[in-house]
């Protein structure tokens, strides 16, 4: 997978972020979750999380259903799925 941009995203807009992206790594067979990369405003809260779901062994679908709160980023975590 390859790094993507989200400056478009609101969440980034809001903040006026000057970057901002991530990378998500899902091993394909398995649907876990393998690592994560983020970078621009809140990252250390969203990284989090992927620490969580990977620390609890949940499949990447699994996260993908959780309803986060708006607007935080890490809302976005639906998103980078």
């Amino acid at each position: 997978m390859h790094f993507k941009e989200t400056l478009d995203w609101y969440s980034s807009r809001r903040l006026n972020a000057p970057v901002s992206g991530f990378k998500v790594l899902v091993d394909n067979d398995t649907n876990k979750i393998l690592g994560a990369h983020l970078l621009g405003p809140n990252a250390e809260e969203t990284i989090n999380i992927f620490t969580l779901a990977m620390n609890a062994g949940m499949k990447a679908s699994d996260l993908k259903k959780t309803i986060f709160s708006y607007p935080p980023n890490a809302s976005d975590v639906v998103h980078m799925l």
